[in-house]
């Protein structure tokens, strides 16, 4: 006998004949799904981590182009060698913090 959803439905609080065989089947789509969503919510958590972190160097490299956009309007021009010297200050200021 399979499950009579419809009657299920209808009256949830009314008891009904069920095989094993069912039932077994039900928990066994129930683990699927779970460790489905389980996997899922682990690659959002992912995700969300390197999102935040590719945001923090976004932002890192919106500070040096607009400290040398800065240096550009002042002088009109910036040197190679100017960009490598900013650049350098800029990673070790980057990687003490």
């Amino acid at each position: 006998m399979s499950i009579d959803w419809v009657k299920a439905e209808e009256r949830p609080d009314k008891k009904q004949r069920v095989k094993g065989e069912n039932l077994m089947d039900l928990r066994i789509k129930i683990n699927k799904l779970e460790k489905q969503l389980r996997k899922k919510l682990n690659t959002v958590e992912n995700l969300s981590s390197e999102m935040y972190e590719f945001g923090e160097e976004v932002s890192v490299y919106k500070q040096l182009l607009s400290k040398i956009d800065r240096e550009i309007k002042r002088n009109g021009k910036i040197t190679q060698d100017q960009f490598y010297e900013m650049l350098d200050k800029f990673n070790k200021k980057d990687e003490i913090s």
